[in-house]
Formats: C-alpha cells, sequence, structure tokens
C-alpha cells in the first residue's frame, strides 16, 4: 500500500508473517505458514517464489540490508543462539555462545551489525554483535526489559521498546557511549509500546501503543 494507506493490494495467496523488503524495492521476502523456508514475491505482480529453505526449526529470521545473508536464531548448538548464512548457499555461522540470547534481530543500515535481545536474570537488554563474528557487547544496564526492533539510519543508536519501573516506552541507545534516551513519555502501567521503527531519512518512528481498559459490571441474578 502507499505510505497513506491507500491502493491496498494483497501480494501472497498464503499465510504470511514478517515481510521485509528487498534492498531493489521491487520483491518483498516473507515466511508462509506450513510451507517452510522463506519465500518472495514480486509487487508488481508473479508468483511467489521459495528463495531459501532451512534444514532445521529457526526461530527469528532477518534478510540483511543489502539481500545477500540471513541471520537468524537456532537451537542447533543445543542452546538458543544466532547465526548468519549467505543466502546463495553455504554453511551457517554461529556467532553468539552465551545461554542468554533471546530474540528480536535487527541487522544496522551498513550491515556491520546485528542488535538483539540478552536475558540476564530476570533483565531483558539490547545487545550487539559484529555481522562477521567477534565478541557481543550489552549496550543497556539496571533493571527493566528491552525489546530491539530497529536502528537509526546511521547505524549509531538501536531503537527499542524499554520497560523501566513497569512503564513501557519507546527509547535508543547509542552503540559507541552506550548512553540511553527516553524518546516517549507515557506514564501509564496498564500500556505498552512495541515494534518502534526509524524512518529512512531518521525524521520520523513510527510504534504501536496499546492501552489496557476495563470496566466493572453488576447483573441481577434472577
Amino acid at each position: 500500500m502507499n505510505a497513506d494507506g491507500k491502493n491496498q493490494t494483497q501480494l501472497t495467496t498464503n499465510s504470511g508473517t514478517n515481510p521485509w523488503w528487498f534492498p531493489d524495492g521491487k520483491r518483498i521476502a516473507f515466511e508462509p505458514e506450513n510451507r517452510g523456508g522463506l519465500w518472495s514475491v514480486k509487487i508488481e505482480g508473479g508468483k511467489e517464489k521459495q528463495f531459501y529453505k532451512f534444514n532445521e526449526d529457526v526461530g527469528e529470521v532477518r534478510l540483511s540490508p543489502d539481500g545477500t545473508r540471513l541471520v537468524f536464531t537456532s537451537k542447533r548448538s543445543g542452546t538458543l543462539n544466532i547465526w548468519v548464512v549467505p543466502i546463495e548457499g553455504g554453511e551457517p555461522k554461529q556467532l553468539t555462545f552465551d545461554i542468554g540470547v533471546g530474540g528480536h534481530l535487527a541487522w544496522s543500515p551498513d550491515g556491520k551489525w546485528i542488535a538483539f535481545d540478552l536475558n540476564r536474570g530476570q533483565d531483558t537488554h539490547v545487545a550487539i554483535i559484529p555481522s562477521d563474528g567477534g565478541e557481543p557487547v550489552q549496550l543497556t544496564s539496571g533493571s527493566g526489559v528491552s525489546h530491539v526492533h530497529d536502528w537509526s539510519p546511521d547505524s549509531e543508536h538501536v531503537l527499542f521498546a524499554g520497560q523501566r519501573d513497569g512503564i513501557w516506552n519507546v527509547w535508543s541507545v547509542s552503540r559507541l557511549t552506550k548512553q540511553q534516551e527516553q524518546i516517549t513519555n507515557y506514564t501509564k502501567f496498564a500500556a505498552y509500546v512495541r515494534g518502534p521503527a526509524w524512518s529512512p531519512l531518521g525524521d520520523k518512528i513510527a510504534y504501536e501503543y496499546a492501552e489496557n481498559t476495563g470496566n466493572i459490571w453488576l447483573m441481577e441474578l434472577k
């Protein structure tokens, strides 16, 4: 659909989740239900086509910004960890070796970093690791929950939904200084934010916000 919501067009014939754009802007990758692997479809019409098949059950999968690699979570090593593999084939490379690895994978726009959730006790932190392999770096600290979702266009800040003292807001954290910034200012406990995403120009952030509400009712028993 257009950015204003007009001209909505159905592209797939079966249920699918997690759509991502290919760099050429002409195709969309997605995970179909009950068909396995990753598929793509052209936005100008065309049949759905499988472009990668996994030989095991995997968790989250994300396409690299240049469309050449996949990062995914898998328990093939015994515990949930992060792996990367070229789309054209080859043996997947294990990036993390930590029992606390969570999900919510996000490529930096320059393709050099992968952000992910890192569980430490009751808290969940933002962590990053070089996409070619290396030591992971924990960016956030203290009590709370942080769910990674996106990066700033300059690949310097990780955008995430953060719960601090029981309240959810949109936050960012610097890859270079580890300085955190609270972007929204919600104060309600019975509410949450999810999936914050930076616009390509870096001037807007889109996210989901929801409030849990309830009422008390009285009825007469007859």
